[in-house]
């Protein structure tokens, strides 16, 4: 269990503080019961280092001063009291203390998610359990700065730090123990191939990023194409970058702005993607994921021992569209891109894991060879099709999921995996057959309406002998 294991690192104690306002309306009323229950068993797990308290800011206007201060607001609820509506205000904040530094929870939104964002909380605060991801730098790939919304959601979790690779004396530090490389643009240099590939054997993680094509929305719907030779070092690894990119039927609504305002589409370029492996660690709770301008992927060489999974494939009513240039106007009808189109699944997202085998028989010139690796025993390595999934316009809540998922599986920490899927809420609509759609359609034009009159018929038939005596009792009272 993961937040037992965070507790158990601590060196000194914490105290976690939960400010919670009485007598709030339900479901919020029930939220208190919940803070405490979840607080106490941190308490019992964290034997004698992990201390809380359950207080209510109405009861001490200091208190409240003091949580204005933290810039925590009180949440507005609505409640019915002698059948009229009101609106009371309230707070459900939780805050974190160790030693010199606080973490705050501002409002506590449910109960799902709960322990993820607090243990969260307290990984960033003292500092254990806390990995370190690099993200590499070079070659075109976008570099950690340019990476704002990543940097913000995911730096509660983990320790960010630039890894650049194009110096002369480039180097992966040996305590980064994720490294992920954003869509390189250009071919690497062989002591940047040299350093990917020992990371991946030293029994460290490399997340990669690659396709034919980065988007570049500064200037609306566009994307700039990658050079073939920019992704070719990945076929070393047993993973290749096939030509084109995926658009699906099954799209992503999305919002364009055109000079008559604001329009709602469905955007093939962005599939939904709902075909996912249950079963492995990085996607198992999810339900659906959208990956923009994705590339396709296959596998590349013999596995030579590796295991290799598909974590994740577009519908069976995709296609692919060949180039560059590529044409990804939004505003086309779906009728008339998919006119003609074969359609074809494609490999969207992919994990290799287990033994490996350098693609070097010795260093590059200029690199000692005293730490060289052969082979590995246990090796783990995620390719996504999708160099523009971390971009700030496009980085949403299922990616930062479906990337701290598979961040946390290539550092080995199977258990922040469960404890962040139990908070996951997003449930896509299932898709139903065209024989389904009308069965359906049919129940709800006339089956619905005959359910009725006959619940109609069945009451009137229920009346009827009662209606027959009461006239033969008034007839024989003469009425």
């Amino acid at each position: 269990d993961s937040t037992r294991t965070v507790l158990a690192q601590l060196d000194d104690p914490i105290m976690i503080r939960a400010y919670v306002t009485r007598d709030l309306p339900q479901p919020y009323g029930r939220m208190r019961r919940f803070i405490e229950d979840t607080l106490r068993s941190y308490h019992e797990a964290g034997h004698g280092k992990v201390g809380y308290e359950m207080i209510d800011p109405n009861a001490d206007p200091n208190v409240a001063m003091a949580l204005a201060a933290m810039r925590i607001p009180r949440v507005q609820v609505q409640a019915i009291d002698n059948d009229k509506a009101q609106i009371k205000q309230g707070y459900l904040a939780v805050v974190v203390e160790y030693l010199d530094k606080k973490a705050v929870i501002p409002v506590v939104q449910g109960e799902q998610g709960f322990e993820y964002l607090l243990t969260s909380k307290i990984r960033k605060l003292t500092g254990k359990g806390m990995i370190k991801v690099g993200v590499a730098s070079g070659f075109g790939a976008t570099p950690l700065f340019a990476l704002h919304t990543f940097s913000q959601l995911v730096g509660d979790d983990y320790q960010l730090v630039d890894v650049p690779l194009d110096r002369p004396d480039a180097a992966i530090p040996d305590d980064v123990r994720v490294l992920v490389v954003d869509g390189f643009e250009q071919a690497p240099s062989d002591r940047a191939r040299y350093l990917l590939d020992q990371f991946r054997l030293s029994g460290r993680g490399l997340l990669v990023l690659a396709g034919n094509a980065k988007p570049d929305l500064s200037a609306g719907f566009t994307v700039r194409p990658v050079k073939p030779e920019a992704e070719g070092w990945l076929k070393d690894m047993g993973v290749a970058v096939e030509p084109g990119l995926v658009l699906d039927t099954r799209a992503t609504a999305i919002t364009v702005n055109t000079p008559n305002g604001k329009v709602y589409v469905d955007y093939p370029f962005i599939p939904q993607i709902q075909d996912i492996d249950r079963t492995h660690p990085v996607t198992r709770g999810l339900n659906a994921v959208s990956l923009p301008f994705v590339s396709p992927l296959a596998w590349a060489g013999e596995a030579k021992g590796s295991r290799r999974d598909v974590l994740l494939k577009s519908s069976d009513q995709a296609a692919r569209q060949s180039g560059p240039p590529y044409d990804i106007n939004p505003l086309l009808p779906l009728v008339q891109r998919f006119t003609g189109v074969t359609f074809v699944p494609s490999t969207l997202a992919v994990a290799v894991g287990g033994p490996a085998v350098s693609a070097f028989s010795a260093p590059p010139a200029g690199i000692p060879s005293t730490a060289f690796k052969a082979k590995a025993d246990d090796s783990r390595m995620v390719v996504v099709g999708s160099p523009g999934m971390l971009d700030d316009e496009l980085f949403n809540g299922a990616s930062a999921s479906l990337t701290l998922n598979m961040i946390d599986w290539l550092a080995r920490d199977a258990s922040m995996i469960a404890l962040r899927s139990r908070s996951v809420i997003q449930r896509p609509l299932i898709e139903v057959g065209a024989t389904e759609r009308t069965v359906w359609k049919g129940l709800w034009m006339f089956g619905l309406p005959l359910l009725v009159g006959m619940a109609g018929l069945g009451r009137w038939l229920a009346w009827l002998p009662v209606r027959q005596d009461t006239v033969c009792l008034d007839q024989a009272r003469g009425v």
